[in-house]
């Protein structure tokens, strides 16, 4: 209802229109004759005033996410970023490469579980499908192989969060 009240609005303002009540009572609209002028201007300016006319209210700075329900799943649209210009997330151009598929043994992965950067800037890296811990530069070089599954069995642990790794043992890095 509102969309037609506002369709009939614009077609006043354009001169389509001159008088009516509702969107059905609109004779310019119904095959009555209307100069080339007036067509051009319903051509190029109603639909994008229709998309206007639609706007369930939400204003074009929100920024608060809508979140809906669709038989029971939670669905959350973001309208807009909520960071400022500048503290956007972005990937290194160069980004640092640890591991080869036909380097040394060193640099061979097969399902690495967790990887953690050391405050002095070396790599921790927790290799699942070897069971070992390697240490790598800060700058991806292998440096050495702390764990081996095999040979410290009952000697270290390892328990992965999702932003951390925490190992036990009887020695440190």
């Amino acid at each position: 209802m509102k969309v037609q009240a506002r369709l009939v609005e614009l077609f006043r303002l354009l001169g389509v229109v001159e008088s009516c009540q509702n969107f059905t009572e609109a004779p310019a609209l119904e095959g009555a004759r209307m100069s080339h002028v007036r067509v051009l201007n319903l051509i190029l300016i109603v639909p994008s005033l229709v998309l206007v006319a639609c706007d369930e209210g939400r204003s074009a700075g929100a920024t608060a996410p809508l979140v809906r329900d669709s038989s029971g799943i939670t669905i959350v649209e973001n309208v807009a970023p909520r960071w400022r210009a500048g503290e956007e997330w972005r990937l290194s151009p160069d980004p640092l490469v640890i591991g080869s598929l036909d380097g040394p043994p060193g640099y061979q992965f097969f399902r690495v579980d967790a990887a953690i950067r050391l405050t002095d800037g070396r790599i921790l890296v927790g290799d699942q499908g070897s069971g070992e811990l390697r240490l790598s530069s800060g700058n991806g070089e292998y440096l050495q192989t702390l764990a081996k599954q095999a040979v410290v069995r009952g000697n270290i642990g390892i328990l992965r969060q999702s932003t951390s790794l925490a190992i036990a043992s009887s020695w440190s890095i």
